[in-house]
C-alpha cells in the first residue's frame, strides 16, 4: 500500500510506500540583510512525544539547552496565537561558530495528532527591522479545520 502526500502548496505529489514517515520541513527566509538572511522553519511531528504541549516544549527546549554552544535563554513561556490556539515558546541567544552570535524564537504547538515547531532566526540587527513581522507570521499559525485537531 502507497499513502500520497500532497504538499501544502501543492507543487507536487510523491507516493511513498509503508514504513515511511513523513518529516515535513518548511522552510522561509527574509530578504538578505548584511550578508544574513532572517528564516523561519516549520516542522511537523506526527508522533510528539511526550504529548502534551508543555511537556514537549521542555523536553525539545531541554535538549536545545543541553547541545547549543553558547545557549542562553532570554524568555520562557505560554503564547496565545491568533486563532486563541495556547503555545509555547522560548527566544535563547546561541553561538553557531566563534565570534557569531545569533537568536531564535521557538514556537512550540502540539494538537492531537501532531507537534508544530516554528523557529525564526535573526540577528540583533534583523529583529530590530523585522521582529514585529516575524511575530506576526508566527502568531498567524494555526492549524484548519480537518487538520491535525479534527
Amino acid at each position: 500500500m502507497s499513502t500520497e502526500h500532497i504538499l501544502i502548496n501543492r507543487a507536487f505529489s510523491l507516493k511513498v510506500t509503508d514504513g515511511w514517515k513523513d518529516a515535513t520541513v518548511y522552510r522561509f527566509s527574509a530578504a538578505e540583510d548584511d550578508g544574513v538572511r532572517d528564516n523561519i522553519v516549520v516542522t511537523v511531528d506526527h508522533e510528539p512525544t511526550p504529548p502534551g504541549l508543555v511537556e514537549y516544549a521542555e523536553t525539545a527546549i531541554r535538549v536545545l539547552g543541553n547541545t547549543l554552544q553558547g545557549y542562553q535563554e532570554l524568555k520562557r513561556g505560554r503564547l496565545t496565537l491568533n486563532d486563541q490556539r495556547s503555545a509555547y515558546e522560548v527566544v535563547y541567544r546561541w553561538q553557531p561558530t566563534e565570534g557569531v552570535k545569533q537568536y531564535r524564537q521557538v514556537v512550540f504547538v502540539v494538537s492531537n495528532q501532531a507537534a508544530f515547531t516554528i523557529a525564526a532566526t535573526f540577528t540583533k540587527k534583523t529583529w530590530k527591522m523585522r521582529g514585529t513581522e516575524i511575530g506576526k507570521i508566527i502568531k498567524s499559525f494555526s492549524v484548519p479545520s480537518g487538520g491535525p485537531d479534527d
